[in-house]
């Protein structure tokens, strides 16, 4: 990356489909890695280990059994990931079947002169020509699931000022304001962790949680500062001060009042 602009090696790139699939935001465009599958089961290739949300993706898909040809730990370790998550959503598991080479199905049959041919035509070229190849669509996380949330949204609601920061960062629209409320759609959280990084007050928190979707909806107050003696909206109630007060305070800065308030809360 130079002069901030972000460029692409394409000496280096082996069209792995890796980028797009760890890219929370799938700013990444182009094809999924390609695998073996026939009817509902995925192979065990000779190409990269499935991530786990390809993984999820294919099941998704309709994949619900994986073929395993050899004792591979990390096939096996993202499978039980796998596994875990869908436990934990109370779906069917993958299915696992080990097949040795020598046995009869037909994906294990090396056949050295169909594959160089397969190879001389350019098979994956023609497969993608075609359209025949049935990989899986690449999605956001939250979409492969809808009904259950991959993350916790937390706030500390005396901390928060309603800078809105995270309403205009995060890609997804996990926060919005509604009917007097800020309301947070863990729903939609995809983990890229801006809101977290760029809240000036420290006051939100992701951390993994798999379960049913939730919607929180945390209510306005009108809270009093005690030193600018103003009203201002706020997500606890009471006497405390207020978000221009409080940067006053943390800079010592000595003048009477910085800023101004933008919504008016007084009866």
């Amino acid at each position: 990356m130079a002069d901030e602009t972000i460029s692409v090696k394409t000496t280096a790139c082996t069209q792995c489909g890796g980028c797009l699939l760890v890219c929370p935001v799938m700013a990444i465009k182009g094809t999924l890695p390609e695998r073996c599958t026939d009817n509902n089961n995925l192979y065990q290739d000779s190409g990269s280990t499935p991530s786990l949300k390809e993984l999820l993706l294919y099941y998704r898909s309709g994949y619900n059994t994986i073929i395993l040809n050899e004792n591979d730990s990390y096939w096996n370790r993202i499978i039980e990931e796998a596994n875990a998550i869908l436990r934990l959503m109370n779906k069917p598991l993958f299915l696992v079947n080990h097949i040795r080479k020598d046995k009869s199905d037909s994906y294990f049959n090396d056949d050295e002169i169909a594959t160089k041919r397969r190879r001389l035509l350019g098979f994956r070229l023609i497969k993608r020509f075609l359209k025949n190849n049935n990989l899986p669509e690449n999605i956001l996380i939250t979409e492969v699931f809808k009904e259950y949330q991959w993350f916790s949204v937390d706030i500390e609601s005396t901390r928060c000022s309603l800078c809105s920061s995270c309403l205009q960062l995060c890609p997804t629209g996990v926060f919005h304001y509604q009917n007097k409320h800020f309301v947070i759609d863990a729903g939609k959280c995809i983990g890229c962790l801006l809101c977290q990084t760029s809240c000036p007050e420290e006051a939100l928190s992701i951390r993994p949680d798999i379960k049913k979707q939730v919607v929180s909806a945390y209510p306005f107050h009108q809270a009093f500062c005690p030193n600018c003696q103003n009203y201002y909206p706020s997500l606890s109630a009471g006497e405390h001060l207020c978000p221009a007060c409080h940067v006053r305070q943390k800079l010592c800065f000595h003048s009477e009042r910085i800023g101004t308030h933008s919504l008016n809360f007084r009866t």
